[in-house]
C-alpha cells in the first residue's frame, strides 16, 4: 500500500466516499516495497556517440536524436523540460523545423523532454525524413546543434519562461471537464510525483523561475553524447543484427570522430532564432452577453441559396470558448479516385502551407483543423474566442487565393503515395475495420483504386482542380460555445462573402446536396474475407447493424454496450483466450449505427 495511489470520484458525499475506501481498501497491506531509482546515467560511455540503422517493415523514414538527462520531476515548479521543448519543438519562423522543412528535408519534428523512470530521463529530437533528407542525416544533426548552440548562446529567456507559465496557467484555468475514468487514473499518477496539496496543479502552474537550471540542462546536450538512430528500408543490406523480441533487422556503428568534432565546433546558423512573441495568447475572458431564448439543440438561425447557420450558445460549461465548424461541400471532391486524391493533396497542402502562422495560435490554445472529406472540405476552429476572428481571416485569405508550392507539392506527393502503399503492413483487426467500411458504404474509393490515379495527380492538375472546388459549394455553419447569434451570423456572412467575392462560388442544386447512404443489411449475414500479406496474425471483426439513428436507440445501443464490454472481454480474451486483442463497442456511420466485436490473434 506504500507505492499505491487512490483517487475516488463520485457524487456521493464525503463520508460515503470514505467509508466506501476504507470497507474495500484498509486491507491492502502495507510491504514496505522500495521504489527502485537509478542514480547512474540511462546510457553506458559505449553506448554514446552511436549511430544505430532500423529497417521497420512499413516504408518509413526517421531520424531520432536522444540524450540522456537527469531526472527532472522534482523541478516541475520551475520546468526546465517545458522551456527546452518550448523553443526544441517549435514550429514558427526561426525555428528548427522551419529551416529543415525549408530545405525539404523533413515534414514534422517532435523535440523535447522524454520522460524515463526514477533517476533519469531523455531529450529528443525526432522528424520523418523525406527521400532528399534521408541522404542529409549527418547535416540535419548538425542543423540540431546549431540550434542548441544558438539557445546557449542567447541563454535562458524569462519572457519565454513566462510566456510558458502564463499559457500553462490558461490552460489550467480553463480545463475542459474530462471522463472520470482518465481523469481519477491520472490523478493517482499524480500522487506519486506531487505534494497532496499540488496534485491538481503540479504540472500546470509553474511558479520558479531558474535560469539555472536550464543552464545546466543545457550541458547535457553535446555531441559527446548523442545517440542517433535512422529508420529506413534503405538500410535493410547493411542491417546484420536481429531484435530478440520482434525480429527487426538493425546494426549499431561509432559515429566518425571528425563528425563529432564538427558538430561540437559549429557556428551559429543566422536563420535559427529563438521563438516569436506570441500575439495569440488571449486577454478576454469575459462570457458574451447571454441569449434572451433558450434552446435545447443547435437551431438554424439564418439560411440563403450558398448555405445555412446553425448556432447555440454555451449554457453549460460556461468557458470562454467557442467551436466553429464549417463544412464547404461539392460534389467534386468525391466524384471519382482521381479527384479524391485532389482533395486530399488539397487539405494536405493548405496544412502544411499555414502551419508556421497557425502553430503560434495553437499554442495559445486555438486550433483549427481542415480536412478532405465524400462530401467536400470541413474547417474547424476551437478554443478560446478572442483571437478566433483573426485566425479565421488568415485561413479565409489563404483559402481564396491558394497557390502551390511545386518543391512541397512534391514531397507531400510522395509522402501520400507511400502512405497508400503502407496500407498493405497494417495490423490485421485495422484492415477488418476498414473492409468492413468499405463494403456496407455506398460509395467508396478504396486504397488500390486510389494509387491507379497517381501518375495523374500533377501540380497542373491540382492548381486547376482548387477553383473548381470552390466554385459551386453549399456551406453547412456550426457555431456553439461563447458568442451570440449577432456574432455568429457577422462570420456566417464574412464566409459567405470572401468566397462569393473571390472564388466567383454559386450555390450547389437541390439534387447537388444528397448525403452518402449506408448499405442496408438484410439477410441475417455476409462474409467478407481478405488477406494480410504481411502479418501472421489474424482478426475478426463481427459487426451488428441496428438501424439508423435517433434519440433513444441510440441510448439504448450505448447502454447495451457498457454492459457487455467487461464480460465481453473477460470471455473472448481471458477465458477462451482466443485473441490477444478483443474490442467490443459502437461503430457509427451515416446516420446508422450499430455493435462491433474485434478479435486479433495469432491462431487463425
Amino acid at each position: 500500500s506504500n507505492i499505491m495511489g487512490l483517487v475516488v470520484l463520485g457524487k456521493q458525499d464525503l463520508d460515503a466516499l470514505q467509508k466506501m475506501v476504507v470497507d474495500m481498501f484498509s486491507n491492502v497491506k502495507n510491504l514496505e516495497v522500495k521504489v527502485p531509482f537509478w542514480e547512474d546515467p540511462p546510457f553506458e560511455e559505449e553506448q554514446l556517440q552511436t549511430i544505430t540503422y532500423i529497417t521497420p517493415v512499413k516504408d518509413i523514414r526517421s531520424l531520432n536524436i536522444t540524450f540522456g538527462i537527469p531526472d527532472l520531476s522534482e523541478e516541475y515548479r520551475s520546468s526546465p523540460g517545458s522551456y527546452l521543448g518550448h523553443c526544441l519543438g517549435h514550429e514558427g519562423p526561426g525555428s528548427l523545423l522551419s529551416e529543415l522543412k525549408s530545405r525539404g528535408w523533413v515534414n514534422n519534428l517532435v523535440g523535447g523532454q522524454k520522460s524515463g523512470s526514477k533517476g533519469f530521463g531523455f531529450v529528443i529530437v525526432n522528424v520523418d525524413l523525406t527521400e532528399e533528407g534521408l541522404e542529409h542525416v549527418d547535416d540535419i544533426i548538425h542543423l540540431v546543434f546549431q540550434y542548441l548552440a544558438m539557445l546557449r548562446k542567447e541563454g535562458a529567456q524569462q519572457w519565454v519562461f513566462e510566456e510558458c507559465r502564463d499559457l500553462h496557467a490558461m490552460q489550467f484555468r480553463f480545463k475542459d471537464k474530462e471522463r472520470p475514468q482518465g481523469y481519477v487514473a491520472s490523478m493517482a499518477g499524480h500522487l506519486h510525483e506531487y505534494p497532496l496539496e499540488e496534485v491538481l496543479t503540479g504540472g500546470y502552474l509553474l511558479t520558479e523561475w531558474k535560469p539555472e537550471q536550464i543552464t545546466s540542462l543545457m550541458e547535457h546536450l553535446t555531441p559527446q553524447k548523442v545517440r542517433v538512430a535512422v529508420l529506413a528500408q534503405k538500410f535493410k543490406d547493411i542491417c546484420d543484427k536481429e531484435e530478440k523480441y520482434y525480429g527487426a533487422k538493425y546494426c549499431v556503428n561509432k559515429i566518425e570522430q571528425s563528425k563529432i568534432d564538427s558538430w561540437a565546433s559549429c557556428e551559429l546558423h543566422p536563420k535559427l532564432r529563438l521563438p516569436d512573441k506570441n500575439e495569440f495568447i488571449p486577454t478576454q475572458f469575459d462570457l458574451k452577453s447571454r441569449d434572451t431564448y433558450h434552446v435545447q439543440h443547435p437551431t438554424i438561425v439564418k439560411e440563403d441559396d450558398l448555405g445555412r447557420l446553425w448556432f447555440k450558445q454555451d449554457d453549460e460549461f460556461l468557458l470562454p470558448k467557442t467551436c466553429i465548424n464549417i463544412e464547404m461541400n461539392s460534389p467534386v471532391a468525391y466524384s471519382d479516385p482521381h479527384h479524391a486524391n485532389l482533395a486530399y493533396m488539397f487539405a494536405y497542402l493548405f496544412k502544411d502551407e499555414l502551419n508556421e502562422y497557425v502553430y503560434a495560435a495553437e499554442l495559445a490554445g486555438l486550433g483549427y483543423m481542415l480536412a478532405n472529406t465524400k462530401s467536400g472540405i470541413t474547417l474547424g476552429i476551437k478554443g478560446y474566442s478572442d483571437k478566433q476572428k483573426v485566425l479565421l481571416e488568415k485561413i479565409m485569405d489563404k483559402l481564396t487565393a491558394f497557390k502551390v508550392d511545386p518543391n512541397r507539392f512534391e514531397i507531400l506527393r510522395e509522402n501520400y503515395i507511400r502512405g497508400l502503399k503502407n496500407f498493405g503492413a497494417d495490423q490485421p483487426h485495422q484492415h477488418a475495420i476498414y473492409y468492413n467500411s468499405v463494403v456496407l458504404a455506398e460509395k467508396v474509393w478504396h486504397k488500390e483504386e486510389l494509387l491507379s490515379c497517381v501518375d495523374i495527380l500533377t501540380l497542373e492538375a491540382l492548381q486547376s482542380f482548387i477553383p473548381r472546388l470552390l466554385a459551386n459549394i453549399k456551406l453547412e455553419c456550426l457555431v456553439y460555445g461563447n458568442s451570440t447569434v449577432e456574432e455568429a451570423t457577422e462570420l456566417f456572412d464574412y464566409v459567405s462573402q470572401r468566397l462569393t467575392k473571390d472564388c466567383k462560388t454559386r450555390p450547389l442544386l437541390p439534387s447537388q446536396t444528397l448525403k452518402m447512404r449506408e448499405v442496408q443489411l438484410t439477410e441475417p449475414s455476409y462474409l467478407y474475407e481478405a488477406k494480410n500479406e504481411v502479418h501472421k496474425s489474424s482478426s475478426v471483426e463481427i459487426y451488428y447493424q441496428c438501424g439508423l439513428q435517433n434519440t433513444r436507440s441510440n441510448m439504448l445501443l450505448e447502454l447495451l454496450a457498457q454492459i457487455i464490454q467487461e464480460p465481453c472481454f473477460h470471455q473472448l480474451r481471458t477465458k477462451e483466450q482466443l485473441g490477444y486483442i478483443v474490442f467490443s463497442g459502437l461503430r457509427r456511420s451515416n446516420i446508422v449505427q450499430g455493435l462491433r466485436i474485434i478479435v486479433q490473434s495469432d491462431r487463425h
